[in-house]
């Protein structure tokens, strides 16, 4: 029990630190921004973080894919750029400035990790359900079709109300609230 609190604490850090990434860096890999090693030997070794390099930049050698985002933690590797500093502020503003992340009398250790800064949804797919007016049921239908010319803004038809159930997997650490925010682009 003593771990959770901790660890929702840093993912909410981890939260912002994305959020305010993509705010103030945009949606391309920049110098400072942390990502994996690309190697080309076939060993099979531990990935190593590499830093984005102002040529490395130039050339887009990196996408936003690539990114990563350091969890803290007291073994991560946190961006040397404007993103590093504001990992440093955030949490200074908690009291957090010069914190190890381990606390021997609680046996609490966060080492953090490195999380990718974009997931995308695996085995996507949906269902567009029509319900027809004044029954708790509904004809259903799948695929992309999608009859505009009827809809209105408050999402009835002239058949009735329209809902769509969405399917997909996620790697771990990654959420459906904030996928479904992305489809919908608001706070879920």
């Amino acid at each position: 029990m003593r771990v959770f609190y901790p660890h929702a604490y840093c993912s909410r850090v981890w939260n912002e630190a994305v959020a305010h990434r993509l705010s103030t860096l945009g949606h391309r890999a920049r110098r400072g921004d942390l990502v994996w090693l690309q190697e080309d030997s076939a060993e099979s070794s531990l990935p190593q973080i590499h830093v984005v390099t102002d040529q490395e930049e130039q050339e887009e050698v990196y996408t936003l894919g690539h990114v990563l985002m350091p969890m803290p933690g007291n073994t991560v590797k946190y961006p040397e750029n404007a993103m590093g500093a504001w990992y440093q502020e955030r949490l200074s503003r908690d009291g957090l400035d010069g914190c190890r992340f381990r606390v021997s009398n609680l046996k609490l250790n966060l080492p953090g990790c490195h999380r990718p800064l974009l997931a995308s949804p695996r085995n996507l797919s949906y269902q567009l359900q029509r319900a027809a007016c004044g029954e708790a049921g509904g004809e259903e239908t799948t695929g992309n079709s999608s009859r505009n010319s009827d809809r209105q803004l408050n999402g009835t038809t002239a058949e009735g109300k329209l809902t769509l159930t969405l399917n997909f997997d996620l790697d771990s650490s990654c959420y459906a609230t904030i996928c479904l925010r992305e489809i919908m682009k608001c706070d879920p």
